[in-house]
This record gives structure tokens, C-alpha cells and sequence, in this order.
């Protein structure tokens, strides 16, 4: 089973990817920018293009590698990844279901107010790659591309997981009661996806 989180760059995506990994046993957390930097590390100038999408390997290598863990091991896979381009997002959702493998596809919305005040929470506004994706990945695809949308903008990370397990029928496990301490593991995300940028 595969849990795709799809929308804007900022709405927490990855929070929650990092959550269902954390509460959900047996599961994979797979990054399919790897393979874009990957690529953009062994192409010489003149052959990387602006958005790793865009590359024909990067589609085909991210499908058969999640082809791959999907058909050796048990847990849930999660991948947090915005596609917009609806021929992209049928060639890699639409060839994962060819190949008899259960996608969840969410869509996780917020206001770009409440993605502004999240980039700024964790100081990742002024990023020049964060701005420009700000404004791109306000671009919607049509709505029956998703299983579901979730609106996070009056819910916790915590509560969007509990939402998303609930709606693949998967047992997660309790969240952190200490309030702190589930601030500290979002906040050390939060770090962590800057340097990933």
C-alpha cells in the first residue's frame, strides 16, 4: 500500500509523512527528490532541467523503485510529493494501480495565509526555492485525481495522520500526549527539510 500526500509546497506534507512513519508499524518513508538530485549530480549543465518532474528518469526510476518496495515488503510506503502535472501524476499513480498496487492519493490544503505562517514558524519564507514554489504549487489539479482532500487548516499534524489512517483502514498508533515533546519532533523536521533545500 502505497499513501501518496500531494499538495502546495509549505502545507506540511512531510510533518505528516513523518508522523504516519513514526506511528504506523512497519512503514517506509520514500522520497522521490532523491532520484532528481541524483540526476541533476551526474547530468552535465547543459542536459538538467529546471523541475526534476520534467525528467522522462525520474518519473520511470521513482515508479519502478516504489513498483519494487511495494512488491517485497509489507508496511505502508509514504510518499510526500507534489505533482501537478496531470500527464506526470497518471504516469506514476496510474502505473503503480496498472501494477495492482493500492495508492491513497490526498490532497492536503491550506490557505496561502496559514502556508505563510508555517513557512515563517519554521523560517524557511525568504528561501528563494520555497517563494517560487509557493506561488507555482497554487496551481490545482482536478479534484477526482485524489481519493481525498483534507483541509489542515484548522487541524494538528497529528490529527491529519489520524485522518489519513483512518481513511486506509491502517491501526495507528497514540500520538505523543506531551505536547512539547511532539513540538520538538515537528520543529526538528522542519529543520531537517531546510537543509534538505
Amino acid at each position: 500500500m502505497i499513501i501518496w500526500l500531494n499538495g502546495a509546497y509549505g502545507v506540511g506534507k512531510k510533518q505528516v509523512a513523518y508522523e504516519l512513519q513514526r506511528r504506523l508499524n512497519g512503514a517506509t518513508l520514500y522520497d522521490l527528490t532523491k532520484v532528481g538530485t541524483l540526476l541533476n549530480e551526474q547530468l552535465p549543465q547543459e542536459l538538467r532541467l529546471a523541475n526534476d518532474e520534467d525528467y522522462p528518469e525520474w518519473r520511470q526510476w521513482n515508479l519502478h523503485l516504489l513498483q519494487a518496495i511495494s512488491l517485497n515488503t509489507q508496511g505502508p510506503i509514504i510518499v510526500p510529493q507534489t505533482l501537478t502535472n496531470e500527464t506526470y501524476l497518471h504516469e506514476i499513480i496510474g502505473g503503480l494501480r496498472a501494477a495492482d498496487i493500492t495508492v491513497h492519493h490526498f490532497n492536503l490544503t491550506a490557505t496561502p495565509e496559514n502556508i505563510g505562517k508555517r513557512l515563517k514558524q519554521q523560517g524557511n519564507l525568504n528561501n528563494a526555492f520555497t517563494l517560487s514554489h509557493l506561488k507555482s504549487d497554487q496551481k490545482t489539479i482536478a479534484p477526482e485525481n485524489f481519493d481525498q482532500e483534507i483541509d489542515t487548516n484548522e487541524i494538528t499534524v497529528t490529527e491529519t495522520a489520524n485522518l489519513i489512517a483512518q481513511a486506509c483502514s491502517l491501526r495507528i498508533k497514540p500520538p505523543i500526549k506531551n505536547p512539547l515533546l511532539q513540538s520538538a519532533i515537528q520543529w526538528g523536521t522542519a529543520i531537517t527539510q531546510q537543509f534538505h533545500h
